[in-house]
């Protein structure tokens, strides 16, 4: 295991001896870094707990605590919660991440 911790995907936690993963992970890290990027903080801390820093990760208990998140969309929290997913096969794909409504660009066309 490697990394920094705070981006660590639930299944690279996983010390049973059938551990395994894969390009999931790196979703879960930008799930993570779209989080801290639009609030400023992580999702998991030890100072959220209890439970441990390790079980938040593990559970998938994060929460979108206001006032950081009181103006944040609806469509950017269901990316995050797509991509902080602990079920590796319903988290977010890279395709399915770049088709989501959050990524999709809305120019405004003036005269």
């Amino acid at each position: 295991m490697c990394g920094t911790p705070l981006y660590i995907a639930p299944e690279v936690l996983d010390r049973s001896p059938k551990r395994s993963y894969g390009k999931a992970v790196d979703m879960w890290s930008l799930g993570v870094i779209l989080y801290v990027c639009l609030c400023g903080y992580p999702p998991f801390a030890k100072d959220f707990g209890p439970p441990s820093f390790e079980e938040q990760i593990k559970l998938g208990i994060y929460r979108f605590y206001p006032p950081a998140w009181s103006y944040i969309s609806n469509e950017a929290k269901n990316l995050i919660k797509g991509l902080l997913n602990v079920n590796v096969r319903d988290r977010l794909t890279a395709s399915q991440a770049l088709e989501h409504p959050f990524m999709q660009v809305k120019l405004n066309k003036k005269g």
